[in-house]
């Protein structure tokens, strides 16, 4: 099974092979192997910068300095999850009898 990868580009459904591989590393460096990530993208660009006419259905399209848009989304989007993955913390204090205030339920609670 393989990561599902939804993109929008000014409102409309399309596939970009180039950015679609760029955000699976970056997922494939931080998940498990065996984890297939669900993506969806929106973006707004300007119109003259996308190319929809790469193939006859208008689905794949291509960026005008594709390299650059690509990067700058990977980029963007390794730095987000590494913020998200530190950013998680756990606090195991109030566990046990007494945390929610009713005691051990043995005599005198």
């Amino acid at each position: 099974r393989k990561a599902v990868f939804v993109l929008f580009i000014n409102l409309r459904l399309v596939e970009c092979g180039p950015l679609k591989r760029a955000c699976e590393a970056v997922y494939g460096a931080i998940l498990p192997k065996a984890e297939k990530p669900f993506m969806f993208m929106s973006l707004s660009l300007p119109p003259a910068t996308v190319d929809v006419n790469v193939h006859p259905t208008k689905r794949e399209v291509h960026f005008l300095h594709q390299d650059d848009v690509v990067e700058a989304i990977q980029t963007a989007l390794e730095a987000k999850l590494i913020e998200s993955n530190g950013s998680r913390t756990f606090s195991l204090g109030g566990l046990g009898p007494d945390a929610n205030g009713l005691g051990d339920g043995g005599p005198g609670t």
